[in-house]
């Protein structure tokens, strides 16, 4: 009998193993992995973003984002003539490099003091009725998060009447580095200037920078879709600080080259680089709206020939970090002397 009872216990134990094995070759149908939908870029809206470096407390920077609406429409007065402007000034953490700064996701809240995670100020300017209508918001909250290289920035403000706001955007959000800190260029790579087809230039006189061995001039290159009177548009446009002879009435024929920032000397036959004092910059400078770039220029060289005002103009430029701005100009040019 106990042989028995012995033989069950053994066949039981052997059935539960068969069973354990059983389970793990058969497992059960994977669960698969729960996967986030890909953004959509919002539509109507595009953006304009700043990156102003370190403040008052240490630790933070603080940037300000353009969300402007497609019909936006400005006059040479500032008057909105149609869309809106929306300005959000953030408080962020400060950027590794300040040519190619972030803002950092999480929750900003409307405060007086300049911590991170919180927002300064948003003032919207827009046409309604004919009539530009400034709101100012007073409170409310900003939440910010990123997938890949999109944003999505949920805005929900409260004006100084009390009424609130939305207003949400998914989409790129490259900032320009206005720190003077960096390179002040945020190009990845070499780039070509748009078709470039008006323009003026014009003799300063005296040159800006103390016991100059030259006097200035400057000249603006830019594509159709930019209006030189007010120095903005979508086509690219490049300005460019000529350092001249002293006496000169023209821009002579001739190579100039770019000098360094830190040049103590400001020969003729040279060019200002890109440069930054408080909130003015002058100098050589590379831009495009549609592509979302401004670039100080650094180095390299362009070429000028001309006879009466129809000009050639070769460029063969170069940001801080080497990278290429190449274009040319061939056509009258305005003086605007």
């Amino acid at each position: 009998m106990k042989r028995f009872f012995y033989l069950v216990a053994l066949m039981s134990t052997m059935l539960a193993a068969c069973d354990k094995s059983d389970q793990t070759t058969t497992p059960d149908e994977p669960v698969p992995p729960v996967t986030e939908q890909p953004w959509t870029p919002t539509e109507g809206i595009t953006t304009e973003s700043y990156y102003k470096g370190e403040g008052d407390t240490e630790g933070v920077a603080n940037c300000w984002i353009n969300f402007v609406s497609d019909d936006y429409v400005m006059d040479d007065w500032g008057d909105v003539l149609s869309g809106f402007v929306l300005i959000v000034d953030f408080n962020t953490a400060v950027a590794e490099n300040p040519d190619f700064a972030s803002l950092a996701e999480g929750t900003y809240v409307f405060s007086e003091n300049t911590e991170a995670f919180t927002v300064s100020g948003a003032t919207k300017t827009a046409c309604a009725d004919n009539r530009n209508v400034e709101t100012h918001f007073v409170g409310g909250s900003v939440e910010v998060a990123r997938q890949g290289e999109l944003y999505k920035i949920d805005c929900l403000f409260i004006a100084d009447d009390g009424t609130e706001e939305e207003l949400s955007y998914v989409g790129d959000v490259t900032f320009i580095n206005r720190s003077a800190q960096g390179q002040m260029s945020n190009l990845k790579g070499d780039v070509t200037t748009g078709e470039l087809t008006q323009g003026y230039f014009g003799l300063f006189g005296e040159s800006l920078f103390e016991d100059a061995d030259s006097e200035m001039a400057m000249m603006v290159l830019a594509g159709d879709d930019f209006d030189l009177e007010v120095f903005y548009g979508n086509s690219d446009s490049i300005c460019i600080y000529f350092n001249i002879p002293v006496g000169a009435n023209e821009i002579p024929d001739g190579t100039y080259t770019v000098l360094s920032p830190d040049s103590e000397e400001i020969p003729a036959g040279t060019l200002v680089p890109g440069l930054k004092e408080g909130l003015t910059i002058y100098g050589t400078w590379f831009f495009s709206t549609e592509r979302k770039l401004e670039v100080s220029v650094r180095g390299g060289s362009l070429t000028v020939s001309h006879e009466g005002n129809i000009f050639d103009i070769e460029l063969e430029l170069l940001d801080g970090y080497g990278n290429k701005i190449e274009g040319s100009y061939h056509g009258e040019l305005e003086d605007y002397s």
